[in-house]
């Protein structure tokens, strides 16, 4: 069974819907913004502060090319998975399948608005945070759609729906790789 690695900006709802789905599904799931902080016993936050985007990247391929290797599994990484190109090779090396969730700016913002947890927005507030959103995206937009084995627009719904919708996606992906 296809691994199926989640992309997409940060708050777009990778790790709520993917557990949702893998709950579901009966699939492990693994976050690797979670498995990071495991590894370094410090919240990503301060792991930005004290070592570096570099560095925290570099283990952050690290953790996904383990999860590739464990087939089966429903994945949630961080927003800048894709800013190396090496990450999505080895994804499909693996035989995994990028799936982008893709969210619009202006819902992004409402869920991250008084979230201080994410470095690359901490030090925005209000209109400042909203226009940072919509720079990292427009930064990021072709990343995801290169990457990206497929799209899921979570558009106009709730998020036990968009679970649903997500849940029965990735079932199909399974099922396509079940018929290779």
């Amino acid at each position: 069974m296809k691994t199926v690695i989640l992309i997409g900006f940060m708050g777009c709802g990778k790790t709520s819907l993917g557990q949702y789905a893998a709950d579901r599904l009966g699939m492990a799931f693994v976050d690797t913004d979670s498995r990071v902080e495991e590894i370094c016993g410090m919240p990503i936050s301060r792991i930005f502060a004290e070592r570096g985007e570099a560095w925290f990247r570099q283990l952050e391929s690290e953790v996904l090319a383990d999860c590739c290797r464990r087939g089966g599994t429903i994945v949630a990484t961080g927003g800048g998975i894709v800013k190396d190109p090496r990450n999505a090779a080895l994804v499909h090396e693996n035989n995994g399948f990028l799936l982008y969730l893709r969210t619009d700016p202006e819902e992004i913002y409402r869920r991250l608005r008084d979230d201080n947890s994410r470095p690359l927005l901490n030090p925005y507030l209000g209109e400042a945070k909203l226009r940072r959103i919509c720079e990292l995206m427009d930064e990021r937009k072709l990343l995801y759609e290169e990457a990206a084995d497929d799209v899921f627009d979570e558009q106009g719904a709730s998020m036990e729906e968009i679970g649903e919708e997500l849940s029965v996606r990735i079932r199909e992906i399974a099922s396509e790789s079940a018929k290779i």
